[in-house]
């Protein structure tokens, strides 16, 4: 036999077999289909192999374990009034009714025959739960029907006929942060907490799982204060603490079921400080394509400078030589500063290297490139094979007999390697010289 029940309201999200529904304060019906919205105080009429489930708003599934019809009182056109009374438990009085015809007449548009079936809403408290229906609980099996009053329908409150509503908690549970095989999971607040050092990105995922089974996508909830965190659906986290920063920080990665449910797990990040090495940091002489230090210094002549650092920890730095140039000579003083000498009469590219460190470990290295511009050097009076030649003195000491000329030739070299010229440079007191090209001279004595 089919069956009918007033109801709080809904949504049908499954159904099987036939059934109509009559909106509350009105008397046609129309047909019963999943997804459709059921008022407060509309009224059902189901099949004999109707299977049907209401959830409220409060994750309450709502299903009449025996259906019992709430039939409201016959009437006619003429308005011919009959109240009926039977309860299932006295057949002598139970007077059968199957409603068949009337869900017939139903679907034919006939509101006659909701009116005589009184499912024309009536009075009575009108429920305010909202309802979504999720799944079918249990099939609807038709007993025998107590006839009640319009109002008693209306209310939707069923007689004492034994029938109970079964109701099952359809709530949505929410995903769960779960993840017992890794270290980093606190069990009781399903955070997760990790370390990693200064400068240094750590990953991870965050896992759970859903009661329903449904799928679960994942998303950042919050950024860190002092870095960047990139999390992908599947929960995987990339972590990247700011330039230099120690101490710690934190993220959250948000879980959820899509359909309402949702998790929040909370990531701590330790970041443990590390020895920064020092930067030469001295913009005002660094060459910007090399790093390096670029002097210029002429042939022969020393040059000074310094080396400039810093140290992002503000550890107190010394200086200290750490390569010697291949041309020259240098000095490097605690502070940084130094005096390079090159090489006599050298002229052509040098460097050398300063190093810099902060006392725990960390070094850097600065290179000063040195250019020696050459200059011209003068030729040097220079004949170790003459017996006449004093190396010391520099000059020649030659003897002759009165009024008897003497010969002989002054030699040099030249330390840029440059062709010589001789002449004659002053004349004597007590005779005269010819001094030729080569150096060759003649003296004749007065």
């Amino acid at each position: 036999m089919p069956q009918s029940a007033q109801v709080p309201g809904g949504v049908v999200s499954s159904l099987q077999g036939r059934a109509n529904v009559i909106p509350a304060g009105e008397k046609n019906a129309r047909p019963l289909q999943e997804g459709d919205l059921i008022q407060p105080g509309d009224v059902i009429l189901a099949g004999q192999d109707a299977k049907l489930e209401i959830t409220d708003a409060d994750g309450k599934a709502w299903m009449p374990r025996d259906m019992e019809l709430a039939l409201a009182q016959m009437n006619d056109k003429a308005g011919d009034k009959k109240h009926a009374h039977a309860h299932a438990h006295d057949t002598d009085q139970a007077k059968d009714k199957s409603l068949d015809d009337v869900i017939n007449a139903v679907d034919r548009g006939d509101e006659d025959a909701a009116a005589a079936a009184g499912l024309t809403g009536g009075a009575g408290g009108a429920m305010s739960l909202g309802l979504r229906v999720d799944r079918v609980i249990e099939t609807v099996t038709p007993q025998e029907f107590e006839y009640s009053t319009p109002d008693r329908a209306a209310t939707g409150q069923f007689s004492a006929a034994g029938l109970p509503a079964s109701t099952t908690d359809a709530v949505n549970h929410a995903p769960v942060i779960n993840d017992p095989g890794n270290p980093n999971f606190d069990p009781k607040t399903h955070n997760y907490q990790l370390t990693t050092d200064e400068d240094k990105a750590v990953s991870g995922q965050v896992k759970a799982t859903d009661p329903d089974g449904d799928p679960l996508t994942y998303a950042k909830g919050s950024d860190p204060q002092h870095g960047t965190v990139t999390v992908d659906k599947y929960g995987n986290w990339t972590y990247t603490p700011s330039t230099n920063y120690n101490g710690s920080d934190s993220f959250t990665v948000t879980v959820s079921d899509g359909k309402g449910g949702t998790a929040t797990s909370t990531i701590s990040i330790g970041i443990t400080p590390v020895n920064d090495p020092p930067q030469i940091d001295d913009p005002g002489n660094l060459d910007p394509n090399t790093g390096h230090y670029n002097v210029l210094t002429e042939e022969d002549k020393p040059v000074s400078g310094q080396v400039k650092a810093t140290d992002p920890d503000g550890d107190p730095l010394t200086y200290a030589k750490g390569s010697d140039p291949q041309h020259g000579t240098v000095t490097v003083n605690a502070d940084g500063t130094w005096t390079y000498t090159p090489s006599k009469d050298y002229n052509g590219a040098d460097s050398f290297t300063v190093t810099v460190s902060d006392g725990h470990g960390g070094t850097a290295t600065a290179t000063i490139e040195i250019g020696v511009l050459p200059v011209n050097d003068p030729p040097k009076i220079d004949d170790p094979n003459s017996p006449n030649f004093d190396p010391v003195t520099g000059h020649y000491v030659v003897t002759t007999d009165e009024d008897k000329p003497v010969s002989g030739q002054v030699k040099a070299t030249d330390p840029d390697g440059d062709p010589l010229t001789y002449a004659k440079g002053t004349d004597p007191q007590h005779g005269t010289v010819v001094v030729n090209e080569d150096g060759t001279w003649t003296y004749t004595p007065s």
